[in-house]
């Protein structure tokens, strides 16, 4: 009986185990829906800035949020920039996207920390390569 109830406890210890590392992998960055709000907290945080344009339509877009922006690649990011999601669709964004001349989404604009456009990702990629550009606009001398 002893071995029975040790068995369940490492079994229910080892699932509790695996379901938190899944939830730990799967952590998306803070994302903030307010262009004028991101921008405020890089500034007052010293941070650059990520604005990315998308919508829930977007299959490409819904898999980098998936998939991407919270991949073990990218994780290491997440508290290095201040986060913009931004979506195409909402008319408060407009103004914005056209002077981002916004065309296709995903559509994502890297800002240094004096609020400089330093690089513009047009379309989806995969984590490894979302991880050097965000490595990049950290250390762009190397």
């Amino acid at each position: 009986m002893k071995q029975t109830r040790r068995q369940i406890f490492t079994s229910i210890l080892i699932t509790v185990a695996m379901f938190a590392s899944a939830v730990a992998l799967s952590a998306a960055p803070l994302f903030e829906d307010s262009f004028e709000e991101a921008k405020q907290k890089a500034k007052a945080e010293n941070k650059p800035l990520i604005v990315i344009f998308s919508a829930t339509w977007c299959p490409p877009c819904q898999i980098m949020k998936r998939a991407v922006y919270p991949s073990p690649e990218v994780e290491p990011f997440h508290d290095q920039f201040v986060w913009a999601y931004l979506d195409a669709d909402q008319s408060e964004n407009q103004t914005l996207m056209m002077k981002y001349g916004v065309q296709g989404i995903p559509h994502i604009a890297l800002h240094n920390s004096n609020g400089l456009i330093t690089t513009q990702l047009r379309g989806a990629m995969g984590p490894d390569q979302f991880a050097l550009e965000l490595s990049k606009a950290i250390s762009p001398s190397e």
